[in-house]
């Protein structure tokens, strides 16, 4: 259910980039992707969104299911547009949150962990501010093996002349090839996405949380070979 009459509507942050007849591809990812992992999140009282973007899930579903939301952005537009929509908003860094322990009854990175430069870090903050019994989710997206192909496909049939992955191809399947050998470094970094093998951060929340749920997306059945991952992590 939406909490306000506008249309839920993430994509619009990444509207005019690539070709106009390619947007269609675009809007049903982002807001597709959005709106089921918003279907997992269990109803609360108070919510942390790390990284929230210009806060479409917030405002217009998550607010639906909390009665408090606040969020954690670090970059200042961003953190202005989720004040503007009514989120107790702060710019500052997801691996120093300025929280009390046993704070929120959920967390909720959604498109965050690929950007942060130590994830290890967030799970303990996180870990740190939820409340006994919370719960952590995020999402991960996957760029080696089948789900990082068709994550390289749609990205060149998407943005077909883009500058900003230069070498996609050789860098998919370098990535690939040093995850099947096991000979990835944890600290790798790739051009415009923060490169990661995420065994690291899935097997880093096993040991931090009680529970771990993983649900691949957008085909559930195919659990790992899909184009993301979606995690709910128990405290």
């Amino acid at each position: 259910m939406i909490s306000t009459d506008e249309e839920f509507d993430p994509f619009s942050q990444y509207a005019g980039k690539g070709p106009q007849y390619r947007q269609r591809f675009v809007r049903w990812f982002h807001n597709n992707r959005l709106s089921d992992f918003s279907s997992l999140i269990d109803p609360g009282n108070t919510l942390l969104s790390v990284g929230c973007g210009n806060a479409e899930l917030e405002s217009k579903i998550l607010s639906t299911k909390f009665e408090d939301i606040y969020s954690v952005e670090i970059h200042r537009g961003r953190a202005k547009i989720a004040y503007e929509k009514q989120l107790s908003s702060i710019q500052g860094s997801a691996q120093l949150m300025p929280f009390s322990e046993n704070s929120f009854d959920a967390i909720v990175a959604a498109g965050t962990i690929e950007h942060l430069p130590d994830e290890k870090e967030f799970l303990k903050e996180a870990y740190r501010c939820l409340k006994p019994n919370g719960h952590l989710y995020f999402t991960i997206p996957i760029e080696v093996g089948i789900g990082g192909f068709v994550r390289y496909l749609a990205k060149n049939f998407v943005h077909p002349n883009r500058n900003d992955s230069p070498d996609g191809l050789k860098r998919y399947i370098d990535y690939t090839s040093e995850e099947f050998f096991k000979t990835v470094p944890r600290n790798k970094h790739g051009t415009f996405h923060r490169y990661y093998n995420y065994v690291y951060i899935l097997n880093d929340t096993k040991r931090t949380f009680s529970e771990v749920e993983i649900q691949g997306w957008p085909i559930t059945q195919l659990k790992q070979l899909n184009l993301i991952l979606f995690v709910k992590a128990d405290k």
